[in-house]
This record gives C-alpha cells, sequence and structure tokens, in this order.
C-alpha cells in the first residue's frame, strides 16, 4: 500500500513538471543547460534533470531541492559556516526569497534571481543554497538593477591573452554579468567580490551597441541586439586586468621563462559576428564546452529551430528542431546611434606644444592626446584600464600612454626622448572638470599632462 502511495505522489509531482520536453538548447532568463544539467523556471520554481543529446534519452522533471525555490541549508551547513569552516551561508537566519524570475548557470554553479532581484547561489552536484553569491561570511547580499539580465560564467582553464601569452587561472573564476534593461551597459562582478557589481564593461562600437541579449560561459560573453547583430568577447577579472597579486604589462610582447607569468593589455576586443540570416528570438547561447572546457560555438533560436556557428570563423546554419518560436521576429531597422556623451579636452601646452585629449571616456578606452607642434601632429594612445568603478570624487585610473612606432618627424623624436619609451605606466585623475595624466613610476617626470573641460 505505502509504495503505491508513493507511486502516486511521484507520478503527480512529474505531471505538475514543464509542458515542453524537448531539449534545451538555447539558453534564456528561464531556461539554461551546462554540460551535465537542464534547468528551466516554470511559474516561479526551479525544475531540473540530467542533460541528454536526445529526446530518446530524457528523464522526467523533478522540482529542484527541496521546493524549487532557494531554501536554508541544513543546521549542520549553517554550523559549519558560522565555524569558518566550509559552508553556503554567513552568520544570520537565512534570508527566504520572493518569487524568482531569472536563472543562469555554468560549469557545476547555478544562481535564481528573485522578484527583489537578490541573487541566491549553489553547486548543482551539491544542492545547498546560499542567500549570498560569494562565500565570504560577512558578505553582504548581493542585487541586480531592477529589469537586467544576468549571465553565470565558471572558468577552470587557461586563457590566451592579446599577445598568445598563456595564462593559466587563478582557482575558479566565477563571473556574474548583468546587462542593464536598456542595453546600455554591462556590469559585472567576481565571485571573490561578490557583494556589488564592481565593474561596468564597454559594450561594442565603444558604448553604442544596445543589447537584448547576452549569454556567457567560461569567460567568453556574448551580446544581441535588435538588427540581428551578435559580438563576443572573452572578459572576466583576471583578463580585464584587474587580479590582485597578478602583473600586467602594456608592452605587447610574447614572453617566456620568467616574464611568462606577465599579462598583456589591452584585453581581448569585442569580436564582430555575421548578422543573422533571418527571423530570430531574442536569446543568444555560448554554448558550453565539454566538462567546463572553453566553449567553441553560438545559438540563437528562431522559429522552428536555431541557428549556429562557430565562436570563431565560420557562417550561421540552421538545424531544425521542430520547435516553435512565435516569438521570433526579423531584424529591427537600424536606429539612430546614441553614443556615449565624449569631447574633446584643451590642455595645458607642453614643452612648447599644444594638447588636446580626444574621445576620453573611462569605461571605452582607449583615448586619444594629439599633441601638435609647429605643422606636426602626433596621436598617442591613453590606454586604461576597463571596468573600474566611479570613486566618490570622481575616478583615479591606471594605465599606459602609448606613442605609436611608426611615427616620424621631430616632434616624434622628441616626444621619444621625452617619455624615454614608446609605452609608459601612466596614472590618470578625472573628475567632472578635469583630466590629469602623470607617470605612474615616481622616479619618472614625464608625461605630465593636464587637460580641463571648458
Amino acid at each position: 500500500m505505502l509504495g503505491t502511495l508513493s507511486s502516486l505522489v511521484l507520478v503527480a509531482t512529474l505531471a505538475q513538471g514543464p509542458a515542453i520536453s524537448d531539449v534545451v538548447r538555447t539558453r534564456s532568463t528561464t531556461a539554461t543547460f551546462t554540460a551535465t544539467t537542464e534547468l528551466r523556471l516554470v511559474d516561479g520554481k526551479i525544475w531540473w534533470r540530467p542533460r541528454s543529446a536526445t529526446a530518446s534519452a530524457l528523464e522526467p522533471w523533478t522540482l529542484m531541492p527541496k521546493e524549487g525555490v532557494p531554501s536554508p541549508p541544513t543546521k549542520l551547513a549553517a554550523t559549519k559556516a558560522r565555524l569558518g569552516l566550509r559552508g553556503t551561508v554567513r552568520k544570520g537566519a537565512f534570508d527566504a526569497p520572493g518569487r524568482m524570475v531569472a536563472i543562469a548557470a555554468d560549469g557545476q554553479e547555478l544562481i535564481a534571481v528573485d522578484d527583489r532581484h537578490r541573487v541566491y547561489a549553489t553547486r548543482l552536484d551539491r544542492v545547498r543554497w546560499s542567500d549570498r553569491f560569494t562565500e565570504a561570511a560577512r558578505a553582504a547580499p548581493l542585487k541586480i538593477p531592477a529589469g537586467a539580465q544576468v549571465a553565470l560564467s565558471v572558468r577552470r582553464h587557461a586563457y590566451v591573452d592579446i599577445d598568445g601569452n598563456g595564462h593559466a587561472p587563478s582557482g575558479e573564476v566565477t563571473t556574474l554579468y548583468a546587462l542593464s534593461a536598456d542595453g546600455r551597459r554591462v556590469n559585472l562582478t567576481d565571485r571573490r567580490a561578490g557583494a556589488r557589481l564592481v565593474g561596468t564593461m564597454c559594450l561594442p562600437e565603444r558604448g553604442a551597441f544596445q543589447g537584448v541579449a547576452l549569454s556567457a560561459s567560461a569567460s567568453t560573453l556574448a551580446v544581441l541586439d535588435d538588427g540581428g547583430r551578435v559580438y563576443s568577447r572573452f572578459a572576466d577579472v583576471e583578463s580585464l586586468g584587474h587580479e590582485l597579486g597578478t602583473t600586467y604589462s602594456w608592452r605587447r610582447e610574447r614572453r617566456s621563462g620568467a616574464r611568462a607569468t606577465v599579462r598583456s593589455l589591452p584585453p581581448e576586443p569585442w569580436r564582430a559576428q555575421p548578422r543573422l540570416p533571418g527571423p530570430f528570438a531574442r536569446e543568444v547561447t555560448v554554448v558550453p564546452g565539454p566538462r567546463d572546457g572553453a566553449p567553441n560555438e553560438l545559438r540563437v533560436p528562431t522559429d522552428g529551430g536555431y541557428y549556429t556557428k562557430p565562436l570563431v570563423g565560420g557562417a550561421w546554419s540552421l538545424v531544425n528542431t521542430g520547435v516553435r518560436r512565435r516569438d521570433a521576429l526579423s531584424a529591427a531597422p537600424p536606429a539612430l546611434r546614441d553614443t556615449r556623451p565624449v569631447s574633446a579636452l584643451e590642455g595645458i601646452p607642453w614643452h612648447g606644444a599644444t594638447t588636446r585629449l580626444q574621445g576620453f571616456d573611462p569605461v571605452c578606452p582607449p583615448a586619444q592626446v594629439v599633441v601638435e607642434r609647429d605643422d606636426e601632429r602626433v596621436v598617442l594612445e591613453l590606454w586604461t584600464r576597463e571596468g573600474l568603478d566611479t570613486l566618490p570624487r570622481g575616478r583615479e585610473l591606471t594605465g599606459a600612454l602609448v606613442l605609436p612606432t611608426p611615427v616620424r618627424g621631430e616632434l616624434a623624436s622628441d616626444l621619444r626622448a621625452l617619455l624615454g619609451d614608446t609605452v609608459v605606466e601612466v596614472r590618470v585623475d578625472a573628475d567632472e572638470r578635469r583630466v590629469n595624466v602623470r607617470a605612474a613610476n615616481r622616479t619618472r617626470s614625464e608625461p605630465r599632462l593636464s587637460f580641463i573641460r571648458r
């Protein structure tokens, strides 16, 4: 009798599962997958099952323990956290979520966002929910902006910097990305920072791109706009130049020996993908690599299937699945570009030359320092590290002033002698009125530039 009753309960539970039984092939705010698991968010509850490549091998959906929403850990796990052992919550009571409105997963990590914009986190292979994104015992809750889309990335493999130098990760690199409701910015945070979104990434076309969807896996990020354009990029705290205890250099070179650990900047830029060939749903997927390896495929759903292409090279091709997507629409006409506001700042004369700062945007480097004397004109690149916070009194940035090596002429020779090199590391202080550029090395007197907002 007991066995019969248990069977009836199981059948009733499964009957309440998601109506869609197809393999989850693309990611969205309500459906996602990893190399091992499929997840769906239905009526505010999380359902899951093991991932399968074929419909014939699909297992039934079940509520993610216990009730399909983040729940407090066991007393044992909470005690471990209070004792400073490996736990999942900080001291104090678990903050029960509201209705869940979004999920994102990668590797063995899952996050869920409730209707208060709070982020909850757990592992898929060891379900113990935390009401904090970070594991730090005293961390504050992480909230994302209202209406933002989230993506989660877990990277364990090495990455190659812009000069081809390989670098192993410093532990597991877990990154949360948030695309703002207006599609104008991508904020990010690292699991080790965790309590707040710590940086702002520059979107393609120096911020003119307006995204409608994003996806991430293993630190590879993709964004899609209404015009059917997709851009992809490798970007996390390490590659953007913000990893503490790590040495970065703006000098572009391949390195070996003792210098092999030095990481080149700037980070990898956005890579434009071919425009989508037909109507599409406003979702994009970076397909996770096998067992947390580097991803190598992009997908965008359409009615009856999805478009797919290699992450690098190739063209979009259509895979028919028979899954209807009534939200697949044609590309919208190009909108008038509303670029980030930048302006030219007049500089104080510098060693007999006039100076001007063009295109200075701390979120979207580089800017240009135009130096003119007599009939000669030299343009230097001013790079800053992308993704820093706005400080209470403006921005304090680190970067480099780069003199292009092919430049010839008397002014270029004088600048090279003045700077002592073609690449000089600098500090940049910026506020509403002024931008100051000075050498980061205190023993170096140059450059010392100042630009004023008129």
